[in-house]
């Protein structure tokens, strides 16, 4: 039975070939060969969802009016038929009917606006000078900063309202 120092010894002696740590030896720093940091070129953005286009659509634009107005129009079938479907014993033929209304609404003014901080700015510079530039730019980031925000805006009224107007959840002809 071998002790736990000639287990060692033995242990020593079958390693000498492998010498991992020769360059540590000369310098006093170790090779590395593989990257330690890889950067990804996608900023991670926050989680959001919005879903107002999808129950609403929402025109913008067209200079900076007070109110809109817009024709609506709603349709409808009168009688016992099913969607106007015809069986073989059924008489009834069902009228469609239509009604055309004009209606006002009040437009909202939307701005946003966007800093960036001397910190974040010596940040960048610093990133720039080591050769680890971000990968997209300051005008990029706002655009998207920006578009999240007005997305958001556009969610907000379509279903909270705004300025006594009704959305979609507190509106009571809904």
């Amino acid at each position: 039975m071998k002790t736990a120092r000639q287990r060692i010894s033995s242990l020593d002696s079958r390693s000498r070939g492998i010498q991992a740590f020769d360059a540590a030896s000369a310098s006093g720093f170790a090779w590395l060969s593989s990257q330690l940091e890889l950067i990804n070129p996608n900023p991670i953005e926050p989680l959001q969802a919005t879903t107002h286009a999808r129950d609403i659509p929402i025109r913008t634009g067209g200079g900076y009016p007070d109110y809109l107005s817009a024709w609506a129009t709603n349709f409808a079938s009168s009688g016992g038929g099913f969607y106007g479907l015809q069986g073989t014993n059924n008489t009834e033929v069902p009228e469609a009917q239509i009604d055309a209304q004009k209606g006002i609404w009040p437009t909202f003014l939307w701005q946003q606006g966007f800093t960036v901080t001397h910190l974040d700015m010596k940040k960048w510079g610093t990133a720039e000078r080591s050769g680890q530039r971000p990968p997209f730019s300051w005008q990029e980031l706002f655009n998207k900063s920006v578009d999240t925000v007005w997305i958001k805006a556009l969610d907000y009224v379509t279903y909270r309202g705004f300025l006594n107007t009704p959305g979609l959840i507190n509106n009571p002809a809904v």
